[in-house]
């Protein structure tokens, strides 16, 4: 995968794509009051995140056209890796973690049923579809 996309001082290619891609995507965090705007904004954004999949070498059936998000077996993997993490080290809390956790699930069941068949952290999943 070649890439004209370098930074000074950074050795691997992926790492120089997200670094330089962190810049671009900043750009775009500050939401605009002009409705018009926003919507430029966030299609901007979404155009972004798809380029920076495509750079980074993610088969393109597995981006999302409309969000430019990742939703590849790798992704999901790492997802599910962060969430178990998460509970392993500081714990799930119903009413602060539970509508991210669900989110995230739902999320997952809608565009890749077949990955997320399985449960992300075990026997704490209970509490998350309450």
């Amino acid at each position: 995968m070649g890439s004209n996309i370098t930074l000074r001082g950074v050795v691997d290619e992926k790492r120089a794509i997200r670094l330089q891609a962190r810049r671009v995507m900043s750009r775009y965090a500050y939401r605009d009051l002009d409705p018009v705007m926003e919507a430029d904004r966030r299609t901007s954004m979404n155009d972004a995140r798809t380029a920076l999949c495509l750079a980074l070498g993610i088969a393109e059936q597995d981006i999302d056209p409309a969000s430019g998000h990742d939703y590849s077996a790798e992704a999901y993997e790492s997802v599910r890796a962060s969430w178990r993490y998460h509970a392993r080290h500081h714990g799930l809390s119903r009413f602060y973690d539970g509508p991210a956790y669900r989110r995230a699930i739902d999320s997952w069941q809608a565009r890749r049923p077949d990955l997320a068949a399985d449960g992300w952290v075990g026997p704490l999943e209970s509490w998350a579809r309450d």
